[in-house]
């Protein structure tokens, strides 16, 4: 994919080379502050000199194309050419050694050791190099055009570079590449505006601290795999096609990708966000992929209020250590925040799920995501793994108890009654932790013994248990009673059915097979519990009728 580097050679001054000649004709940078007006004298030598052969027709195309002034293309005159024929004279002992026809041939400026240099608005020809270069100073390559290929592969800029309005009209390789702060603005690379209308590659550069890339324009792939970031602002950014984010790329300080637009796939697949990211207003055309990715600051906020996805959205795996924010936001095809982490709390209030929301598995650990006014479409779905939601603290439980209810709501207008179901029992338990006293003591008790009217299976044991544990006492009972010969005799059988007749009284079984004669021959203690098992029966048989109506949505 990568295309093969210049082999490192050893580093020679840039004096010594040609095309810093040509570069400098009216003289070197000396200073530290640009002199603007040595800068426009080299910069009409070297753009007369590399755009000599270009026809007037392509040199106004060639000038528009990168927003320079058509004058400063024109051919040298005899004046200009006398002065460039004199430095290389001076440098080289005679003006042959002028090395760059025009013909196709390579500029040339790698393994060369730069101080002060100024290369704003030049115009570079079809290949150039300045790979294994080191810039010692602030570099300035402002409004450059670059017409063809060009290499920065392991460049190092020592003090920030100005790549601002630069246009990449071929290959833009900076693979390898280390920017240093500039210590004035503390900014160690400066994209800002650049076009790069071709592939463009900055895999396993190094970005000590911020690097400005707002309202650049990458027109084809884009590859920033493995690389290290301080702080990065992508603002206004525009990428046209494909672009590959992705492969234990770094950003250790903050990311800024808000109202930039991703016409084409964008991978952010195991991205590690250091310092907080925004997306806010952003929008992807094509899928966004931010599986495995980490947002890993615990004291800077997430942002991806109002963004556009347009195709399938993957959070699958990732994790955030601090609250995020999808208010707002509209996921038009597949929201998939499967196996996602939120370890603080997540917004997505009013957001739309206009397409499949795949918002199952997510693992919450500290509060309930918030989606009041959120749409969702009907193949939206929701874990109702209670383990995937966070434990509510009693701090928490009215934010939670809120954030259920609208769950719930949402679930029943979309007709999911699974889904609604779940996360009414979710809300009881937060409302179980906001009531005090009898309250508080009512509702966890309706939630131990029928899992808040949802468990059929519950409420069946117990009334197991209230025929069951009264067979072992009747037969007791009526052993002792036979054993002591105090009539009427009982027989070993009829423990089990006068318990099932006394839990079940409601159904009349007592009455049919036992009569009123019967029971009041017993001994007092069997009489209260057998009135004690008609209360009990009749209250669980209500809980089992509610658990199988609801479990099988009898309404």
């Amino acid at each position: 994919m990568n295309r093969e580097p210049d082999k490192p050679q050893k580093e020679t001054k840039a004096c010594n080379n040609p095309f810093y000649v040509l570069a400098t004709v009216a003289g070197e940078q000396r200073k530290e502050k640009i002199d603007e007006d040595l800068h426009a004298k080299n910069r009409r030598y070297w753009n007369g000199y590399v755009c000599r052969n270009l026809s007037q027709e392509n040199r106004k195309a060639l000038a528009e194309q990168l927003g320079v002034v058509v004058s400063d293309l024109n051919p040298l005159t005899k004046e200009e050419i006398a002065a460039v024929n004199k430095a290389f004279e001076n440098k080289f002992g005679g003006p042959g050694r002028i090395p760059y026809t025009g013909q196709g041939e390579k500029i040339d400026l790698s393994e060369a050791s730069f101080k002060s240099v100024c290369f704003k608005g030049f115009v570079f020809p079809e290949n150039t190099s300045f790979a294994n270069s080191e810039f010692a100073e602030f570099c300035d390559f402002g409004k450059a055009g670059f017409r063809g290929d060009v290499q920065f592969y392991n460049t190092h800029f020592m003090k920030g570079a100005n790549f601002e309005s630069s246009v990449f009209i071929g290959f833009a390789y900076f693979g390898q590449s280390r920017f240093a702060a500039n210590p004035a603005d503390k900014i160690c690379a400066n994209f800002q505006s650049a076009r790069f209308s071709s592939n463009a590659y900055f895999d396993a550069a190094t970005f000590s601290s911020k690097a400005d890339f707002r309202k650049a324009t990458f027109c084809n792939q884009t590859l920033f795999v493995n690389t290290q970031f301080g702080d990065v602002d992508f603002s206004l950014a525009e990428f046209a096609e494909d672009v590959d984010y992705s492969l234990d790329c770094t950003i250790h300080k903050s990311a800024d990708f808000s109202r930039s637009t991703f016409r084409g796939s964008v991978e952010f697949v195991e991205t590690v966000f250091g310092s907080g990211a925004s997306f806010s207003q952003a929008t992807f055309h094509g899928e966004a992929d931010f599986s495995k990715a980490r947002f890993s600051s615990e004291l800077i906020e997430v942002d991806f209020f109002g963004v556009q996805f347009s195709r399938e959205a993957k959070f699958v795996s990732s994790e955030f250590s601090n609250t995020v924010w999808f208010n707002n936001c509209v996921f038009k095809h597949i929201g998939n925040f499967t196996n996602v982490k939120f370890l603080c709390p997540a917004r997505f209030e009013s957001a739309k799920f206009a397409g499949m929301g795949e918002l199952g598995l997510m693992n919450l650990e500290s509060g309930v995501p918030a989606f009041y006014g959120a749409e969702f479409r009907q193949d939206t779905r929701f874990s109702t793994d209670p383990e995937n939601w966070p434990r509510i603290a009693k701090e928490d439980a009215a934010d939670g108890k809120e954030a259920y209810t609208c769950l719930r709501q949402a679930m029943s207008d979309l007709r999911k009654v699974d889904e609604e179901q779940f996360f009414h029992r979710q809300e009881m338990q937060c409302k179980e932790k906001l009531e005090d006293g009898f309250n508080s003591a009512l509702t966890r008790l309706y939630g131990a013994l029928s899992d808040y009217g949802h468990s059929v299976r519950k409420p069946a044991e117990i009334l197991f248990g209230i025929w069951f544990v009264p067979v072992i006492i009747y037969s007791g009972t009526f052993a002792a009673m036979r054993y002591l010969q105090l009539p009427p005799y009982h027989s070993w059988y009829e423990a089990f059915t006068f318990s099932f007749a006394s839990e079940f009284q409601f159904f009349g079984f007592q009455r049919i097979f036992f009569g009123t004669e019967y029971l009041n021959k017993l001994p007092k203690l069997l009489q209260f519990l057998s009135g004690m098992q008609m209360i009990l029966g009749i209250f669980f048989f209500f809980l089992l009728g509610l658990g199988v109506r609801t479990r099988f949505r009898l309404r």
